[in-house]
């Protein structure tokens, strides 16, 4: 061996040594009785064996089965449940309110008869010759007639549309 594997060699065990040596003292310093947290139980005193009898021997085994059987509490829920790894539905888009179809007529003409103005509306192979406060085709009514628009109200709705009539030449 080499001089310096023996100083090692010593270094090694003056440090083990007094590693034990600090584990004994701080074992020693602690050796006062903790207090018991729990002083509600408390013990029988011990019986002689043959005053005991089967009843004693019943109770212990009474005891030892019960070691055995473990409780199960629900009481935190399931600790590992389902999950799903798909995104979340998207929430629900709330339908836009209802609004009034687009106007089925079309202008076909115009005419002023006593300072009353008639208008003259097509609707596929129907004509229809409508004033003021008029209705048309059941849903619609004439609420203005202008000089170069033609206000109808749809009645389900209750909702206001323009019809171009053009200017009167």
């Amino acid at each position: 061996m080499k001089p310096n594997d023996r100083l090692r060699h010593r270094i090694l065990f003056v440090g083990l040594a007094a590693s034990f040596a600090a584990a004994g003292w701080v074992s020693v310093e602690d050796a006062d009785p903790v207090p018991v947290a729990n002083s509600a139980v408390k013990r029988k005193p011990a019986e002689p064996a043959a005053a005991a009898g089967a009843e004693s021997r019943s109770e212990l085994s009474g005891n030892f089965e019960q070691l055995g059987k473990r409780v199960v509490s629900m009481e935190f829920g399931d600790m590992f449940p389902n999950r799903s790894w798909e995104p979340p539905p998207p929430p629900p888009v709330k339908p836009p309110p209802p609004r009034a179809p687009s106007l089925p007529f079309t202008f076909f003409g115009r005419m002023v008869e006593n300072g009353k103005t008639v208008v003259f509306l097509s609707q596929r192979d129907q004509t229809f010759a409508v004033s003021s406060g008029d209705t048309v085709s059941g849903s619609y009514r004439v609420e203005e007639i202008g000089p170069d628009v033609l206000t109808l109200i749809y009645l389900p709705l209750n909702e206001r549309q323009t019809l171009n009539i053009g200017a009167i030449n």
